[in-house]
């Protein structure tokens, strides 16, 4: 196992919506565990992982699966990997 980092980005289904009211979906599927949850605009959401997991793709994975079911409906809309 190795510790990855990488930024997911996403926009909510109701874009207008306040990202906050998330909180607590997110804490539950363990979001914020190994991730700063970053609330900025409206309708958007920025996580920073630092994950432990045997490659990239399958902590990729598993962040992203964890967002949907906080968030269902959520769009990914970037990934960037953190050198």
């Amino acid at each position: 196992m190795a510790i990855h980092e990488f930024m997911l980005f996403v926009q909510l289904p109701d874009r207008l919506e306040d990202p906050r009211v998330h909180t607590e979906s997110l804490h539950r599927t363990g979001c914020n565990e190994d991730a700063i949850i970053c609330y900025g605009v409206r309708g958007h959401i920025g996580f920073e992982f630092r994950r432990d997991a045997k490659s990239l793709p399958a902590a990729l994975k598993r962040a992203w699966y964890q967002v949907q079911m906080a968030i269902p409906g959520v769009t990914l809309m970037e990934i960037e990997a953190v050198p």
